[in-house]
């Protein structure tokens, strides 16, 4: 006949046994003191934990936006590296739009050239010229949200008389010119030497805080492929946008595979692999020391613990002779010091949303723009940091709590009793 399961062996032990079984003797402070230790620890161990993540989740989202900004995620370019331009982009979009993951294409044409100011005597600044077709460069790009004088809307008139260009601020600033003002763009050929110049129009002023704002300026495709001197089925290469900008690198390998090895891709990742890898390394070394922290809530649970051990002693010994398994000696107390370790725990988890939230509302950790191209610290804070944190702390505070209690099956009940 199959006996049943009393309460003690279906419920946690620790639940069943009295108050007085868990508690230290009266009077004896310390076990308070290393109690509230170890509940803070807990506390400040996950916080900075969260906090550390959040941190470099953010530096990945908003670096990744910096470096990505005016670009799109994924650019199609030529396969021979050496070969400057491609004709006939129009028969690639059909294709691209069978990928799903992509949201908006758009084809731009670099060119350099020189740019002059019309109404002062300066010397030409060397430039880039970016060639773009403004309804589908908007919806590739973020461009519009570095704008910060002027706007796009003479790109989006079909019927303007004068060249529009879209001006970076390091130019502006260098050609001491603003919006409206008038400027000149000096194409030397290169093979009977004649200098063309386009006369043009500032209409807007772009900062991206890197040093693209020093040397390009952007102006409407079929301009741009007029001062090149090639055909309107030329480009320099295709822009894609997709999704989720941190998979840029797998949107790349299906845009391969379906372009085939003629053209060459290229992810925003691929284009800056040194500040990405920085990043990557911060984060690593973040966790690294988050586990060292660890140690300091394991340290003072094992403290707690061996404490009320020694001083249970005679109850525990009690406990076994009345037919206990020290297995379930052990359950109980190690449930103990989770039960502390969780309570830490789940109030860093109601705390750090509110701190992250103060902390980007007021941007409490302001930063020089050319430390990591960003202004402020941004804390980003996803529901993989919290089960990431959660769930290796109550890893680590289960197995310290049976490692720590393991000499239960040690204690000799009779000898215990007969001393004490």
């Amino acid at each position: 006949m199959k006996r049943k399961r009393t309460l003690i062996q279906w419920a946690p032990l620790a639940l069943t046994i009295p108050a007085k079984y868990l508690l230290p003797k009266r009077g004896n402070l310390l076990f308070f003191a290393i109690s509230f230790a170890t509940l803070f620890s807990a506390f400040i161990c996950t916080a900075v934990a969260l906090l550390a993540l959040a941190a470099t989740n953010g530096a990945d989202i908003k670096i990744s936006e910096k470096l990505s900004g005016i670009d799109s995620h994924v650019l199609v370019f030529p396969s021979d590296q050496y070969q400057t331009y491609m004709s006939g982009f129009q028969k690639l979009t059909p294709k691209l739009k069978e990928v799903p993951e992509i949201v908006a294409i758009s084809p731009f044409l670099v060119c350099e050239a020189q740019l002059q100011s019309s109404v002062h005597d300066a010397k030409p600044l060397p430039a880039t010229l970016k060639g773009i077709i403004a309804e589908q460069e908007i919806s590739a790009t973020n461009l519009v949200d570095y704008i910060e004088q002027g706007n796009l809307l003479s790109f989006l008139e079909k019927s303007k008389t004068e060249l529009p260009i879209l001006l970076g601020a390091g130019l502006a600033q260098n050609l001491n010119l603003s919006i409206d003002d008038e400027l000149l763009i000096v194409r030397p050929e290169l093979f009977n030497g004649e200098i063309r110049k386009f006369p043009t129009k500032i209409a807007g002023i772009f900062r991206t805080g890197i040093g693209l704002d020093y040397h390009l300026a952007y102006i409407p495709l079929d301009q741009a492929q007029l001062i090149a001197g090639v055909g309107d089925s030329t480009v320099t290469g295709i822009g894609i946008k997709g999704k989720d900008l941190l998979k840029a690198d797998q949107l790349a390998m299906k845009v391969k595979k379906e372009l085939g090895d003629k053209y060459r891709i290229e992810d925003w990742k691929s284009i800056n692999p040194n500040v990405l890898g920085g990043i990557s390394l911060l984060r690593n070394v973040s966790i690294i020391l988050l586990y060292g922290v660890y140690l300091l809530v394991l340290v003072c649970l094992s403290c707690i613990l061996l404490l009320v051990l020694h001083e249970k002693r005679r109850d525990i010994a009690v406990l076994l002779t009345l037919g206990m398994k020290p297995f379930h000696v052990q359950r109980a107390f190690a449930f103990l010091g989770l039960l502390i370790g969780v309570t830490g725990i789940a109030f860093a988890f109601l705390v750090s949303p509110i701190v992250i939230w103060v902390f980007n509302e007021y941007k409490i950790f302001a930063l020089p723009p050319e430390v990591l191209m960003i202004d402020y610290v941004h804390f980003a804070l996803e529901l993989k940091h919290f089960l990431m944190v959660g769930l290796s702390e109550l890893f680590l505070l289960i197995l310290v709590g049976l490692l720590t209690t393991i000499g239960v099956y040690r204690l000799k009940p009779m000898v215990i009793l007969r001393d004490e």
